[in-house]
Order: structure tokens, then sequence, then C-alpha cells
């Protein structure tokens, strides 16, 4: 090495780095100068990609062999790799597959590079293997144990024929026919001729020999591995130097450093284990601004199961952190933002912002019928950049949706338009944005719903008054905060007061019952009179008990200053024509049986101010939405109801105004808080609530 380093000829490498070429005495027979690696590096695009298996092969056995080659999944998943912007996967080959029938190993490469060439994917081949079980056998394999990491993978050619030198002219004849069968074919990229050595340097050593014999045109390296002897002699023998490294960015950078000071290009053949610090959003940038190849472990998770972890236990369920893969099997992220990263370093996704303003987050839309509604997509994209063409969107139902043309016209980067959905949820919603061919932007909503959606309006007993904080059980019920939408843990947003409420109950039974999200919009004010919810400038004779929404006028008479009446319409257009199910009013406590008598409202004022509310905010809005309206009077053991209100309430139901809610009168004692004495309902009484409104809403729901 010394006297190496004495005859050195500098020359200046790529990216900045300063090498030199070493004298042609040094070289192995065969191997490449690192002046011809460098340009053969330099004439590659950035090589990022993955180690690729299909997700129907549980190792490299059932990959190749003729009876289980899966074309038609490993076309899907390559062009599932191609839309991530993949160049490049690395490939295991094992030898059993060729002892048992060479011709159908090759013709299966041979297919196997079709297909890759297709989607514009170089393919790298490895051809022996020490990594798991020791004896590769071919024929048909053994399932996956539940919840264990790669636990049918097995090595090439396998402990016995690797430790034993009588059968090393069977592992000549496979190197020398694998490679030299392919060795022009400029759809192989290189031949990291052995993986992860760690028993046999002498094995090492004559497999590079093996293969440049076969005259290969590409590469050949292994990976650099293995105790401090192996590691020299692999980085003496090989064209290019590969490294594997599944640990912070920190040791990434250390080991790119130590293999370049040998002179030659550095491939990162394996990386990326979220668990251990190896990550995508730290390691691609660094990757691709040093123009490093890289190869992440995994695209689709399968029977391989490396999602798990090293190590874990058999039976183990799926882990909340993937440990390695990208895609689910129907070709969904793991996560999301892992895949806008990767398009952005890739170039398949420009790098402009993309901000959808609808669907939102938990949003529930109306459905229009029992099995299908429409989805707002409105949005924008920075002005900067290409000119947006075309907007597309895929919904994620039981199983990945297709993409879909979405028609809309962009002005300055504002887009909106319709998407017709399937009733049901939560879904994900992927929006693109295309510029000609390329796609300009892209965004995705993890959790859409197309249910039912309720305005619930009225006081204290519509709002969040009651005993104890409820939360759904059902995980799909959702309510509005007035900007964004969320999961309806009590107490509801949109309504006043800090306690619970009877929605999450409610919304429970409905999505029990229909089998669909849930969405609520409360608008309930505490101590409100009917009198206040009137729109603004209505006049009535005597003011409500609180006066702060209503105004006396100079001729002794009282009007409404409109307030929540206002708050209610804005709400309600929001939601669009056809946007919610119904209006849920409970309310009138306020109006029964004031202490001030004078303040306390006769049945048919109450009669004709509720059915002025409803049939303005009819007007208001645009269109015929639903009321249902409960009997409510209730103030406590003393006073258990005021049969003037409940028959103006009644009335409307009759004369066809609204329908028929709850009789909330009914429920008294231990379902009133402070053990029945008050007004609000305790949690039972909550819980109460909701299925008597379930009981009204449920049969007319179905008849929708």
């Amino acid at each position: 090495m010394k006297r190496w380093l004495t005859t050195l000829i500098v020359v200046v490498g790529l990216w900045g780095y300063t090498f030199a070429a070493e004298p042609p005495g040094l070289l192995a027979p065969g191997q490449w100068t690192s002046e011809k690696a460098w340009a053969w590096y330099g004439s590659q695009p950035w090589l990022v990609g993955c180690n690729f298996l299909p997700s129907t092969a549980v190792n490299d056995v059932e990959m190749w062999q003729p009876e289980s080659f899966d074309a038609k999944t490993i076309d899907r998943e390559l062009g599932w790799a191609q839309e991530l912007g993949f160049n490049t996967v690395r490939v295991f080959v094992n030898y059993a597959v060729w002892e048992a029938d060479a011709a159908g190993l090759k013709t299966n490469i041979q297919r196997f590079l079709e297909v890759a060439d297709k989607h514009g994917v170089s393919t790298v081949v490895i051809l022996f293997d020490d990594c798991f079980k020791p004896e590769p056998r071919v024929g048909k394999q053994p399932d996956p144990e539940p919840g264990v990491h790669n636990s049918q993978w097995v090595q090439s050619p396998g402990v016995r024929r690797r430790d034993d030198h009588a059968t090393w002219p069977k592992l000549e004849q496979y190197v020398k026919d694998v490679v030299g069968g392919f060795a022009s074919d400029k759809r192989v990229l290189a031949w990291e001729i052995y993986n992860e050595p760690t028993a046999s340097l002498p094995l090492v050593e004559t497999a590079f020999s093996w293969a440049r014999e076969g005259k290969a045109s590409q590469p050949v390296t292994a990976t650099v591995f293995g105790n401090a002897e192996m590691q020299r002699r692999i980085i003496e023998l090989s064209d290019v130097l590969c490294f594997h490294n599944y640990g912070p960015l920190a040791g990434v950078k250390a080991e790119v450093a130590r293999l370049l000071a040998h002179g030659r290009p550095v491939l990162c053949t394996e990386w990326m284990a979220r668990g251990a610090g190896s990550r995508f959003e730290t390691h691609l940038p660094f990757f691709k601004e040093n123009k490093i190849a890289c190869w992440s472990w995994g695209l689709v998770a399968g029977r391989t199961q490396t999602y798990f972890p090293w190590g874990s236990p058999k039976g183990a369920p799926e882990p909340a952190e993937w440990h390695h893969d990208l895609l689910r099997p129907d070709g969904t992220p793991f996560k999301a933002h892992e895949v806008e990263l990767i398009k952005l370093m890739t170039g398949r996704l420009a790098a402009v912002e993309l901000k959808l303003s609808a669907p939102l987050e938990y949003q529930v839309v109306q459905r229009l019928s029992a099995g299908k509604g429409t989805l707002s997509i409105t949005g924008e994209i920075a002005a900067a950049g290409p000119s947006p063409t075309a907007l597309e969107c895929r919904i994620h139902c039981a199983k990945a949706g297709q993409w879909v043309n979405v028609p809309v016209a962009f002005e300055a980067g504002k887009f909106s338009g319709v998407v017709e959905a399937p009733a049901g949820g939560w879904y994900r919603v992927d929006v693109r944005v295309w510029s000609g061919g390329q796609v300009l932007a892209q965004g995705s909503v993890e959790h859409v719903g197309v249910g039912e959606v309720f305005v619930v309006a009225g006081q204290s007993n519509a709002a969040n008054y009651g005993e104890e904080r409820q939360t759904p059980r059902t995980g799909r019920v959702a309510t509005f905060e007035g900007t964004r939408w969320r999961l309806a843990a009590d107490p509801q947003p949109g309504a006043s007061g800090a306690g619970g409420s009877f929605l999450p109950a409610l919304g429970d039974a409905i999505v029990e019952r229909c089998q669909v999200p849930v969405g609520f919009i409360a608008c309930g004010i505490g101590a409100t009179s009917v009198r206040e919810w009137l729109p603004k400038g209505n006049r009535f004779p005597n003011p409500p008990t609180i006066e702060s929404r209503v105004k006396k006028l100079a001729n002794g008479e009282w009007e409404s200053q409109g307030e929540a009446f206002e708050m209610l319409t804005r709400r309600l257009k929001s939601l669009g024509p056809d946007g919610s199910r119904a209006v849920l009013w409970h309310q009138g406590e306020s109006d029964a049986n004031q202490q001030d008598p004078t303040r306390t409202l006769p049945g048919s004022l109450y009669r004709e101010y509720l059915e002025t509310v409803i049939r303005q905010s009819r007007r208001a809005i645009g269109w015929e939405v639903p009321w249902f309206v409960a009997q409510v009077s209730y103030h406590g053991p003393d006073d258990e109801g005021s049969p003037d209100i409940r028959a103006a309430q009644a009335s409307l139901w009759k004369d066809g105004v609204a329908h028929e809610g709850p009789d909330t009168d009914a429920l008294k004692g231990n379902l009133r808080e402070a053990g029945g004495s008050g007004v609000h309902f305790s949690g039972p009484g909550l819980r109460e609530h909701a299925a008597r409104w379930a009981e009204k809403l449920l049969p007319w729901l179905e008849q929708q």
C-alpha cells in the first residue's frame, strides 16, 4: 500500500473530489481502472431505487423459479417504482434455482429485465448471499412466520456448497452462465457478485474472477462487509464500491468518506430502517446532493415481512412504525409524506406548493343517495413555475382507487371541481396537478368521509352543558370548528359551554346503523330564547330573560339583533346546497315558565317565531333543509314542562313545517345533573338524550 501511494497519478474526479489512478499492475485481471469507473459513474443519472422482490415472493427462490415467477405483480410493482421516480432496482438471484433449471432462470431474468426496462428501471444483479437460512431449496417455499422479519430468506449458494470446494465447479458454471448470458445487456447496471459475505473470502475472490471471465461489460463489485481482511480485499477487487448502512446519517457520511478515499465511485446498496434512524427525510437529500447512488430496502410490504423490525417475535402485530418498505400491497404509501419527498427528490413531483381547502382532514360531506356523494376538490398552487393543465383525484376505499380527471379551470393557480365518491369512510383522498406530462404538485387528505351531516341548534342542552364530556366510540364522528374538522370529542366547537353534549353518542348510533361517518356543526347557545334566533329586525312585544342579543325600541317593542340567525345561516351556507341532512333544534326552556312571567313567551308566539326562523333560514341558504324540532320545556323537578310550549313545538310537526324530534322533557331523575335537580343532563342523560334522537332520526334516514 505504501509503495502504491508513492506512485499515484492524481486526477480530478467528479463533484469536487480529487482521486487517483492506480498503476495497471495493481489491478486484478479484468478490473476497471478508477478512471473507467468514474467515467461510467459520470454517465449515469443519479441512481436512486430500492431492493426489489415482488410482494408475492417470500424469498429469491420463490421470485425466480418458473412455477412461482409472478410477472403480473412484478410489472405492477415496478410501475409503482417508476411513479416514485426510481430508476434502478437491486435483485437477488439464487444458485439453487439455476441448479434446478438454468434455462428457466435465465428466461425469467430476461422477462424481468424487459419489464424493468419498460418502466425505465435498470437492474443490479446479486449472485451470492450469506444472509439468513443456510440452505436454499427449490419447490414450494414455506409461508412466512407471522410477525417475523424476513422469516424464510435463504442464502445462495448455501453453507454446504460454499464450504465444500468440490461444489465450486458448479458455482463457477453458475456465475459464468448468468453473467455471460447478460454480459453485454445494457439493462443490467452492475453485478454485485456477493451480498454481505461473512465466511469465505476465497469464494469471494474467486467469484470476482469468474464474473470477469464471463466478459461482464458492467462493473463488478461486492458488498464491503465482514472482517477487516474481507473488506480490504473486496475494496481492492471491486470496480465500484458498495456499502450497507442502516444507521443515522452521521455514520453514512463517515462511511462514504472512508470509501471515497479509495478513489472509486461509492454506492449505498442497502439503507432505510426507520427505527434505526435511517429515514428518507434525513438521508435522501444527502444522497442526492452528493450524487451517491442508493437503494433503500423494500418497496411493497409482502411475504418477506420486512416491515417488521429485526428480531420481531412470532405473532407480533403490525408495527406502528414500519421498519422497511414503502407501499402497502394495494400501492398506497405507508407514509404519504415519504412518497411526496421521494417524488420531489426524483423530479416526479415539481417543488410547487399545493394547498387544499377542500376536502379537509376529517371532513364529512353529505351523501346524496344511500351509496354515493360528491367531494369538492378546491385549492391553489403557487403561481411560480409551469402553468397547470389538469387535475386528478384518487380515492382510497377498501383498496387503492384509480386516478380520475377532475374538470376544473385554473385561475391564478386556484381551482375548484367536484368528483363522485362512494358513501363511507374514512377514505384517503390524493390530488395531483399536472402541467403537460409532468406532475406539478401532489397532496393528500388522510381522513375524508361521505355520510351524514347535521346542524345542531338551540340552547344549552343542544350545546356543551352536560355533566360529563362524551367521546365517540366509533372513531367516525367528526365536528367542524369553523376552519377545520376534528373528531367529535366534547366540548363541541361552535357551541357554547365547556361540558358534555349528546352529539358523540348520537353520531355513534348513526354510524353503527348506517355504516357511514357522521359530521356535526354545533351552533347551540346556552340560555337563548327563540326570540334571539330570529332574523335581524324581527320584533316582539316582551323580551327574553337575557337581553344581550335583543334591543328595546323607542316604542317599547323589542327586536332581535340577528346574531344567532346570521351564525346559523352562515354555517348552513358553507355546506352548500343539500350539504346537510337536517337541522336538529333543541330549545324552549328559556321561553317557558320564566321566573319573571313578563318574559315567558306564549305558545302561539313561540310557534310563530320558530316557524319564522325555519322558513327564513331556508330562504337565506336557498334550499329546503329539513328541520327536526324536539319537545323541550323542562326546568327541574318542580317545573317539568310547559304544555303551552310543548303544544307549539308539536304543531310544527303536525303542519309539516318540521319533523318530530324527541320528547326530552321525559328525561328526569338521574338523567339530569346534580342528582336530578338540574336542567342539564348527566352522563347517562346525555346518552339517553342521544338515544331518543336516534329513535326519531334513524327510521327517517333509512327512507331518504
